[in-house]
């Protein structure tokens, strides 16, 4: 038996299914975008597909349904690509392997993608089903979101014509979503002096760390393991000689890093002096934050190495200009309570012999906030020798004073469960933000199923609550009228 038919909602996760078996990490949608426009063509359905790699799918109102206001659904194609630190899986060749653990339906060893997959797979699910009676629909699926909205930001919207829009990435469900910040990606390059060495060296890791969302989960101060180990290896260099050989951490820029790994070449004569510091930072380091990172390990093996590596001095230079980088929250809203309105994120790091690099994911509601801090950064990276690149720039979604859709879904949500909605501004970016700025008009919310662990092998999909949101959805379809 599929796994889609062990659920209770086999229309919607037979194409969630079939999704996950499709590679569709950022920057690798086309496969994906073949399968969609492949979808519209079987059901006869006009559909156009862009060079960003967007896919947008229109289907006639049902009978008797022609003069009610067109609604836009909307989701992302790509997925975050995340694994367990040693296996061996490539994101661009190989498929999801799905399990159903109770009510949750989980990835072996990799995030789960259903951050947008549940979104397209419903969308496809109304698409085929000619029984239901809805509105005209316009079914927007966009490209790279996960790295700066990058689809939504080149979509002609021109011929996408309607009075509400049903944004489906939304993480948890009884919540209705009515504003979010605006962002931008930052990417820094440090060209690095270095020159040919050999010795011992030290293969270095710190693992175990929460990680999550840079956006939904950056006012838990989750411990960045690029800075954590950076941090480390920084205090190390204070008083030895030791050499950069190489450093990684993270997969994307709104992703808190929950790993990170460095090669560092020891000093002639003093590796046990270099190991026994090193233990001794480390154990300290390990000790502050593992009342709120119970599983951070920090772990090093010796090994022989003759290669390019970063001189001392160069080292201990980069290793203090990524701990001035300012990282985490920067400010809350002082208009709604508990919001985050300014944040930054250093997503990925990559240092090898020659070159440096250093991404940011920037977040606020304030855009003279955004630039503050766009500004830091860029003066920073300068005074270091090092350029910037922005990209990815998108508008805040700002709350709308009076909103038909929001009282309508509110409505419909307690008919059917017995419980108000919860409505929130988030700090996380969602490509509403473009669509209201280009048709500031129309009526948005945006919706979604429980999910859990997003950007993270840990994450997980509530079957249940998928069940839930597609009947809610399928009701607010129903209802939505002139």
């Amino acid at each position: 038996m599929a796994l889609w038919e062990q659920t209770p909602v086999p229309e919607v996760f037979r194409y969630f299914e079939e999704l996950a078996a499709i590679p569709h990490p950022s920057r690798h949608v086309e496969k994906v975008g073949d399968y969609c426009e492949a979808f519209a063509r079987e059901h006869n359905l006009t559909y156009r597909r862009d060079e960003a790699g967007n896919i947008v799918i229109w289907k006639a109102a049902s009978s008797g349904r022609e003069k009610d206001p067109a609604v836009i659904l909307q989701g992302h194609l790509d997925m975050v690509p995340a694994t367990e630190e040693g296996l061996d899986f490539d994101f661009t060749r190989d498929s999801l392997r799905l399990v159903i653990e109770g009510d949750h339906l989980t990835a072996e060893g990799t995030t789960l993608g259903a951050d947008d997959g549940i979104a397209i797979a419903m969308c496809l699910a109304v698409l085929a089903d000619d029984q239901l009676s809805h509105p005209a629909l316009i079914c927007v699926f966009t490209a790279d979101e996960e790295i700066g909205m990058l689809g939504a930001s080149a979509l002609d919207m021109s011929d996408i014509k309607a009075d509400y829009m049903i944004n489906l990435d939304q993480e948890e469900e009884g919540v209705i979503t009515i504003s979010c910040a605006g962002g931008v990606t930052c990417r820094s390059v440090f060209p690095v002096k270095s020159r040919e060495e050999s010795g011992k060296a030290l293969r270095i890791r710190a693992a175990g760390l929460k990680g999550g969302h840079s956006g939904a989960e950056i006012h838990l101060h989750r411990t960045n393991a690029c800075r954590f180990l950076a941090g480390i290896l920084k205090e190390v260099s204070d008083s030895m000689d030791i050499s950069m050989i190489s450093m990684t951490g993270g997969e994307a820029d709104n992703a808190i890093p929950p790993m990170a790994k460095a090669e560092i070449l020891l000093p002639a004569g003093k590796e046990t002096a270099v190991m026994d510091l090193l233990k001794e930072v480390s154990d300290k380091a390990v000790k502050e934050i593992q009342n709120y990172e119970p599983e951070v390990q920090i772990g090093w093996e010796l090994m022989d190495y003759s290669g390019p590596v970063s001189e001392p001095a160069e080292t201990a230079r980069l290793l203090s200009v990524i701990g001035s980088m300012p990282d985490g929250v920067q400010a809350m809203s002082q208009e709604i309570e508990g919001l985050v309105e300014t944040s930054l994120n250093l997503g990925i790091l990559r240092w090898t012999g020659g070159e440096l690099t250093v991404t940011h994911s920037i977040r606020s509601s304030v855009d003279l906030s955004k630039r503050d801090i766009m500004k830091q950064i860029s003066d920073i990276v300068t005074e270091a020798g090092g350029t910037n690149t922005f990209s990815g720039d998108y508008p805040g979604w700002p709350v709308r004073s009076e909103s038909q859709l929001q009282n309508l879904a509110r409505s419909v949500w307690k008919a059917q469960n017995g419980e108000k909605m919860r409505v929130e501004a988030i700090h996380a970016g969602l490509e509403c933000g473009l669509f209201s700025h280009q048709m500031p008009e129309m009526d948005i919310i945006s919706i979604g199923p429980t999910m859990v662990g997003i950007h993270t092998p840990k994450e997980y999909l509530s079957i249940s609550s998928t069940e839930r949101v597609w009947y809610f959805l399928l009701e607010l379809l129903r209802r939505i009228s002139g």
